[in-house]
């Protein structure tokens, strides 16, 4: 998968507080391994919603360097405001050199 199509998987998934990321991590997972990465999941369940951490380490026997993020997103809130998205937050858009859409520039996309 390249680079902007795992963009636009990653933003179409609802990772907001009412949702949970585990289906977020899930996608991460499997890409990551698809890459010959080792992906840990450990989930839990934080007021009554499934949540997950995913860790991701080389095949390396010592590891170069750790990055650390977040994959929820705050609620999108109303629709209507998501110009750049056709209307639509989960939606990922690119316009020039820009990417809109959740998460792009508030975690989702550190990841990747």
């Amino acid at each position: 998968m390249d680079f902007l199509s795992a963009c636009q998987k990653l933003v179409s998934i609802d990772s907001s507080p009412s949702q949970g990321n585990i289906e977020a991590v899930q996608f991460l997972k499997g890409l990551s391994e698809s890459m010959g990465f080792e992906a840990v999941v450990t989930e839990e369940i934080v007021n009554g919603i499934n949540q997950a951490n995913i860790s991701i380490k080389s095949s390396e026997k010592e590891p170069k360097i750790l990055l650390q993020t977040h994959l929820d997103t705050i609620d999108p809130g109303s629709f209507a405001l998501w110009d750049k998205t056709g209307f639509n937050p989960y939606q990922a858009s690119i316009r020039g050199s820009k990417i809109y859409g959740l998460g792009t520039a508030a975690a989702k996309l550190d990841f990747l």
